[in-house]
């Protein structure tokens, strides 16, 4: 069971995950906003949920690990790719890709510093 969760890991492309979820919130919540907000509207939305709910759900339990397989699959490649760079780059290269991984971490931290400002409402 170990062995198969260390397979899954996502070597590169964790953040795919995270932005799909902070992406599912955000529209889940505007969403709920909306709902709360329909007025008279609100029991035909309720009915139009509940029969998207009735038809879709067993096709996405029939496919929701599809969207993952995939991730995993195009992370393997990307981690090849890594590999082979590694092995075969000349060092001036393996340096300016050090200094965009660093560059593109430092950016990704202070956008999530940004949006948690932003949803916190601005404290």
């Amino acid at each position: 069971m170990e062995n198969k969760k260390s397979e899954e890991e996502l070597k590169h492309l964790g953040f795919v995950k995270i932005a799909a979820m902070k992406a599912l919130v955000c529209v889940s919540n505007l969403y709920g906003f909306a709902k709360q907000n329909s007025g008279l509207l609100r029991s035909a939305v309720g009915t139009v949920e509940d029969t998207v709910t009735t038809v879709l759900g067993p096709v996405y339990h029939k496919f929701n690990a599809v969207p993952n397989h995939i991730l995993l699959f195009v992370d393997n490649k990307v981690d090849e790719a890594a590999h082979k760079f590694d092995e075969h780059a000349p060092s001036l290269a393996k340096q300016v890709a050090s200094q965009v991984t660093c560059l593109v971490q430092e950016v990704t931290h202070k956008a999530e510093k940004v949006m948690s400002e932003a949803q916190s409402g601005g404290a």
